[in-house]
């Protein structure tokens, strides 16, 4: 009873969505009618300008912090509840963040929401997936020329479950079977925002596949 308040509670939280409210609040405007229509802080740049786009980013990664944090207190025994409680709990505030009831579904794509959560919920392990990231970054810069980061974002969440049973068996802390649904529900997480930015992974996949194929098809025009 007690973890489904927590889910519910962190839920309602989540459909706090910040670029949706800085908008009406500032301009009178619906977020999601304007621009890409996402009621989130890279769309609100573009209509604000960046000082609302970084209140409204630190507002939905705050919120995530809160959450995840609110559920550690909640649950700081030691054991694998430790893991799981704060975990539900950022999947509870993602998905509010994404599809919020008072807004008929349509919400952020929770990425500043993951970035919070994250940083609350293990800083030592939120250091090592900006790591990888970086990694990820200068790799795809230096071989595919995408300077572009948000492709080293999508690889990063995807891989975050595995990065984390990395992490948790370099310290040995939980026997393997313990970590079994802390990296389910990480997976859950890193596969709704990997669906929520799914036209954003489009739009920076295709060109890349798309580029042999004309390339080949200016050299045919040659001939």
């Amino acid at each position: 009873m007690l973890f489904l308040a927590l889910i519910i509670s962190t839920y309602l939280l989540g459909c706090l969505n910040a670029s949706f409210y800085l908008a009406k609040w500032v301009a009178r405007v619906d977020i999601r009618k304007v621009g890409s229509g996402n009621a989130g802080s890279r769309n609100l740049s573009r209509s604000l300008g960046l000082p609302f786009a970084a209140l409204a980013f630190i507002w939905d990664g705050g919120k995530a912090f809160l959450a995840v944090y609110g559920a550690i207190w909640f649950v700081s025994d030691g054991t694998t509840l430790s893991l799981i409680s704060p975990l539900l709990a950022l999947c509870a505030v993602i998905a509010g963040h994404i599809w919020p009831i008072q807004l008929a579904w349509r919400g952020g794509k929770g990425l500043a929401c993951l970035l919070g959560g994250l940083l609350s919920f293990e800083p030592a392990f939120f250091g090592l997936c900006l790591l990888f990231f970086l990694i990820m970054y200068c790799l795809l810069r230096s071989s595919f020329r995408w300077r572009q980061p948000d492709a080293a974002v999508f690889i990063s969440v995807l891989f975050l479950p595995f990065l984390f049973f990395l992490y948790q068996g370099f310290f040995w802390q939980f026997l393997f079977s313990e970590l079994l649904v802390p990296c389910f529900l990480l997976g859950i997480i890193s596969a709704m925002v990997l669906v929520a930015h799914r036209q954003n992974i489009s739009d920076v996949v295709m060109p890349f596949v798309l580029a042999p194929i004309q390339d080949v098809a200016h050299d045919d025009t040659k001939v």
